[in-house]
């Protein structure tokens, strides 16, 4: 009598499918923490692990979700010899293209200019020529900028309000991805002309303390009674004031 053979598995147990499973997912959570943090994004060190957990995960997917380890081996070996010329030419074209080592951009070659000068007898008058190429801001209005930069961002400064960001966008202020308000990112050039007999300041102070009070016309996204003062009302005078310092900062 003829004993019946033991025939192999044509797909994955259903351990395996969990294991496997478990494997993708704890990787793309350490892909996750090596491209979320913002201090980490576009460094070129980064590349080689994320190919790499990249690589794993491909090959979790095919062998076990596309069975071809339950088909034949010279069809896997064919497979990963595929996938093996992709990585290697892959890796040449980040190579040959400076990704690993890339060069110091043209500004970041430029020496950095001093921009104020609290006693310009006393500076160093090349240093003082060339602070006229670039406004000369006060420290006290760089800081007052930062803290109304921290409550359009969080809403949280001396006091609280609904933050900014959650409405308005600012394009190049990373955190600003609100889309139901209007667009800030050139506030500071165009309160002037929003309301006639009101200078930007002005104008910008009365749209974050009492909004109901005017709406701009042909201004996107601009509706009346969306923005409301209970949104603000938290907010101290210091804060307000550091708030549209930040505003008109956005040109």
């Amino acid at each position: 009598m003829n004993t019946p053979q033991r025939l192999t598995p044509i797909h994955p147990s259903l351990k395996q499918y969990s294991l496997i499973a478990a494997l993708l997912f704890v990787v793309t959570l350490v892909e996750f923490l090596i491209i979320l943090p913002e201090g980490l994004q576009g460094h070129h060190w980064t590349y080689t692990p994320l190919i790499g957990l990249s690589a794993i995960k491909f090959a979790a997917v095919v062998l076990f979700y596309m069975h071809l380890k339950f088909d034949q081996r010279l069809l896997t070996w064919v497979f990963m010899a595929g996938l093996g010329l992709s990585l290697a030419l892959g890796l040449a074209l980040l190579s040959l293209s400076g990704a690993f080592d890339p060069p110091p951009r043209e500004f970041a070659k430029i020496p950095p200019i001093q921009t104020y000068c609290p006693m310009p007898e006393g500076c160093d008058p090349v240093v003082v020529a060339e602070a006229t190429i670039a406004p000369i801001v006060d420290p006290a209005v760089e800081r007052e900028i930062s803290a109304g930069k921290e409550i359009f961002l969080t809403g949280t400064g001396e006091g609280t309000a609904t933050p900014c960001s959650t409405c308005h966008i600012i394009t190049g202020v990373p955190g600003t991805v609100g889309i139901l308000g209007p667009d800030l990112t050139h506030i500071g050039s165009e309160a002037a002309t929003r309301r006639s007999g009101m200078s930007a300041a002005e104008y910008l102070e009365e749209s974050i303390t009492d909004p109901e009070t005017f709406s701009p016309e042909g201004v996107d996204r601009a509706i009346p009674g969306l923005m409301l003062s209970s949104h603000t009302a938290g907010l101290t005078d210091a804060d307000v004031d550091a708030l549209v310092q930040f505003l008109l900062s956005q040109e």
